[in-house]
């Protein structure tokens, strides 16, 4: 009776937790959106993942439900084969007993048994449809696609920045930068006189009106963040974070990217020179305004929203980098390409 009792409930379990979707799937909209379908590490028998929807801004991922199904109607064949097969138990249990009464009790408790999980395989998924359809119907996961953002370009330009010329940097002409990118990473210098250390920088905290997204900048930079923060809060703003402290390796990455695919001309201006950047300096961020939770970019920023970030990121001291309207810095009033003082901003239309 206890085995009966244990085969039983392992048999509904089983049978509810693998109950199988039906789905309903519409032709693709968009011939040139082109998933790639999931690759099982364990193949199910008969498993064929269905196509996907495309809803404008949204896609319909049928998989999971597929998967479900694939596993229901294989694990259905697995119950009913172990049924049988304590079915002819029972049967040859019967048949053996030679009379004995307490034999064919057991006998007919496992017969009893395994067709009461069979039925229980069988029909689980007609109880619950009849109780409510919702119940055993998996519609296929609609999921929003993000929309690809281009992060706006340095604009830095040696050529008139006395910041950059006076800068320790690792290479300063097109020459020097390809026989540095030519040495192994390992042998590249880890940071110049003027750059911060990686320990003199701190992960932006999560604050009031600012979307840290993970970077590090200067002390003295994250409490003016926070400042801007609360500041651009109350008046319906925020403020997401784009760029932070760069380490020396990863500005002479960028400047070997510009000459492996022959953009040279671009190092030195939108490309700082390697260890010339205030974004290793960790004073610099560069940031994206957000209005009523929507990321405004470069399509987005006309003259008055450029004014409107320029006057929220003053509340913390910040002063632009005039070229980059997305770029901000802090002690850096008066020099080249930047407003004179915390007063005055940089030229408005």
């Amino acid at each position: 009776m206890k085995n009966k009792k244990i085969l039983i409930a392992l048999l509904f379990v089983f049978a509810f937790l693998l109950l199988t979707p039906f789905l309903s799937s519409a032709e693709s909209t968009s011939d040139s959106f082109k998933p790639t379908v999931p690759k099982l590490q364990i193949e199910i028998p008969t498993l064929q993942f269905s196509k996907i929807t495309k809803y404008g801004d949204a896609v319909g991922l049928p998989w999971l439900a597929d998967y479900i199904a694939a596993i229901y109607k294989y694990a259905v064949g697995i119950v009913s084969l172990v049924a049988i097969i304590m079915i002819m138990v029972g049967g040859l249990r019967w048949m053996t007993a030679g009379g004995n009464s307490s034999s064919i009790g057991a006998a007919k408790d496992t017969i009893t048994g395994a067709v009461v999980g069979l039925l229980l395989a069988l029909g689980s998924y007609l109880v619950l449809y009849s109780i409510n359809p919702d119940l055993v119907t998996f519609r296929e996961l609609k999921v929003k696609l993000i929309q690809r953002q281009e992060l706006e370009t340095d604009k830095e330009s040696a050529s008139t920045d006395k910041l950059i010329i006076n800068a320790s940097t690792v290479c300063n002409t097109i020459d020097s930068c390809k026989n540095l990118c030519e040495q192994p990473v390992s042998q590249w210098p880890q940071a110049t006189a003027n750059m911060a250390s990686p320990a003199q920088v701190q992960k932006i905290p999560d604050t009031t009106g600012i979307v840290p997204r993970s970077f590090s900048v200067k002390t003295e930079v994250i409490s003016a963040l926070q400042k801007v923060g609360s500041y651009a809060s109350q008046n319906g703003y925020s403020i997401q974070i784009n760029d932070g402290y760069r380490t020396l390796e990863s500005q002479i990455k960028k400047v070997c990217d510009k000459i492996k695919i022959g953009k040279t001309g671009d190092i030195g201006k939108t490309v700082a020179w390697p260890g010339g950047s205030r974004h290793g300096i960790g004073i610099a961020v560069d940031v994206y305004l957000i209005e009523n939770g929507n990321v405004l970019t470069s399509k987005n920023m006309s003259q008055e929203k450029i004014n409107k970030l320029e006057e929220l990121m003053r509340q913390g001291g910040f002063v632009r980098y005039c070229p980059e309207w997305w770029h901000f810095e802090i002690g850096t009033a008066g020099t080249a390409e930047r407003p004179k003082d915390l007063n005055s901003f940089c030229p408005r239309s």
